[in-house]
């Protein structure tokens, strides 16, 4: 199940006690519930986000709330951004281990000339809460940006994957350089004086040790490597059909799986097995999450539900849901429409 660090829900649920609002109660969530791990379910972190931005007056608060997540409450990730040696190794530290603070959220580096270019794709679906997500990443690139050169503007560019929103001009109230929507993925770009420049907190000792905690996270998030490939190759599958307006995009069978890998379908088989899984239970992992994530967003009756997750037949989906859920979809949806709304 795709995962967020409790304490993101924390500070957003302490920014709506200072704003007059009981966002625990709007949840219907309690202190105890996410005070319980160091990482909640992303359903259960949408709830948050969810009610907040229904009672909140501010279409901007994500900038808010990304600007109030100083590079600390990062852990190991933010020290392992600050404390490289340059801007850039910072920023490509940062794409690198992001997925140790939020499962539902790729990110890569990608050289241009000597421009680096910072490339988030949010795998999960979010509906009406991306551009929100966006904006608090963007945020939080920021303060990477002014912890490690000391600058509050600097000559970025950013790129949106949705059309112009609402608010779209509070978005050079908060956001240093030239902003672009409509883009295929979210997108910042770093000049090429930038990445070279030297970070202001770099310490090499402090870079390799929190370098080597990101590992070791990312090793405990997703503890086997071939499960994981298979996990990424499926995850592609089932992002791409959920974000789809008529989805197409097949999810992948064992041995379309195997040949993505390299490996023969009898390899992938023996892989899984000695990993204690299997294609099957890997598919209801994340079936199971992209349907509380598409249960949590409302948008979608049970049938597209279904279409969404590959069951071209509603009594295969209704199965389905019984065995990961517990209940029909039907019910299901009933159940999320009382919490969410």
């Amino acid at each position: 199940m795709d995962l967020m660090p409790s304490a993101y829900a924390l500070n957003l649920i302490e920014v709506a006690r200072q704003r007059g609002i009981d966002l625990l109660e709007a949840a219907g969530l309690s202190l105890s519930e996410l005070e319980a791990d160091v990482y909640i379910p992303l359903p259960v972190y949408l709830r948050v986000v969810n009610s907040f931005d229904r009672l909140s007056p501010d279409d901007a608060w994500a900038f808010d709330f990304g600007q109030r997540l100083g590079i600390n409450a990062h852990g190991a990730l933010g020290l392992a951004a600050v404390s490289a040696s340059t801007v850039g190794a910072g920023m490509i530290s940062l794409c690198r281990y992001l997925r140790t603070r939020t499962c539902s959220l790729d990110a890569t580096t990608i050289l241009s000339g000597e421009d680096l270019i910072g490339e988030f794709i949010h795998n999960a679906e979010l509906g009406r809460q991306l551009p929100h997500a966006c904006e608090t990443v963007a945020m939080i690139v920021q303060n990477f940006l002014t912890a490690t050169t000391g600058r509050v503007s600097l000559p970025l560019r950013w790129r949106f994957p949705y059309p112009m929103p609402a608010h779209a001009h509070r978005y050079t109230d908060f956001l240093w350089g030239k902003v672009e929507f409509g883009a295929t993925t979210m997108q910042v770009v770093l000049p090429g004086a930038l990445v070279q420049l030297s970070s202001l907190l770099k310490d090499q000792a402090l870079s390799a040790a929190a370098e080597r905690k990101c590992a070791e996270l990312l090793q405990t998030l997703y503890a086997n490597p071939d499960v994981e490939a298979v996990r990424a190759v499926l995850n592609k599958a089932y992002g791409s059909r959920v974000r789809e307006s008529r989805p197409t995009t097949r999810i992948p069978t064992a041995p379309e799986v195997a040949l993505s890998l390299h490996i023969s379908t009898r390899t992938l088989m023996r892989r899984l097995h000695v990993a204690d899984s299997s294609l099957k239970l890997i598919k209801d992992q994340l079936a199971t999450s992209y349907l509380q994530e598409m249960l949590s967003v409302g948008q979608y009756s049970a049938s597209e539900m279904g279409q969404r997750l590959g069951y071209d037949n509603p009594g295969n989906f209704t199965r389905a849901c019984r065995r990961m859920l517990g209940d029909s979809p039907q019910a299901l949806l009933r159940a999320a429409r009382h919490r969410f709304h």
